[in-house]
């Protein structure tokens, strides 16, 4: 719900200069986000996405090298590291994996969903589950995209984000695949993952949420 204001209550002059001020770091590169993702779900769900077959049966910490913002991160070019991310492990890797093995078992998909549970868990848990991998995995991405493309976006080229992350192709939820809990979407709502399938993408996003 913050989103409209910030774009929709500037015009693109005035976000151009007070963005100066966040440099190097990203919105995404949030310490505090990483945390709710591994309380949601497994590391399994939150790796880069053409690495999960892969690594599927990897250590946590080869799992954690592999994890979908890291790639985010990364110069797509030179395959170098931005700043932003290199601050960002230095300050909070030792941490982030301590936390991940914390709810390695003790997550939210663990608890409602694991071992055989989802065959008895009631609708409307159901419902609060996808109500919140919707609005984090699809929502509040489409949102944050939206408003990056109306001051990034330029007719013949893109302004850098701020942490130096490729922000066209980063947020895009259709393009990550994260989803917190895949076992309670049907198959037709995981192919149209991020595909403006839910109410959250479309052009009135900021009237409704």
């Amino acid at each position: 719900n913050s989103f409209p204001v910030m774009a929709e209550g500037m015009d693109p002059s005035q976000f151009m200069h007070f963005r100066l001020a966040l440099m190097p770091a990203s919105g995404f590169q949030s310490v505090q986000f990483r945390y709710i993702e591994f309380m949601c779900t497994d590391i399994d769900n939150l790796l880069n996405v053409e690495k999960r077959s892969l690594l599927k049966n990897a250590p946590l910490d080869k799992k954690m090298e592999d994890l979908y913002w890291r790639f985010g991160s990364t110069d797509l070019t030179t395959g170098r590291k931005t700043l932003t991310l290199t601050r960002f492990e230095q300050k909070y890797d030792k941490d982030l994996v301590g936390f991940a093995e914390k709810y390695r078992l003790s997550n939210l998909r663990s608890k409602f969903i694991g071992e055989g549970k989802i065959a008895a868990l009631p609708e409307n848990t159901k419902n609060l589950l996808k109500e919140l991998d919707n609005n984090i995995n699809q929502g509040w991405r489409m949102v944050h995209l939206k408003s990056a493309r109306k001051y990034l976006k330029k007719p013949d080229t893109a302004v850098e984000a701020t942490g130096g992350t490729n922000w066209q192709k980063y947020p895009p939820p259709g393009f990550q695949q994260i989803i917190f809990f895949p076992e309670l979407w049907s198959a037709e709502e995981l192919e149209n993952w991020g595909k403006g399938s839910h109410d959250f993408s479309s052009e009135n996003a900021f009237s409704k949420t």
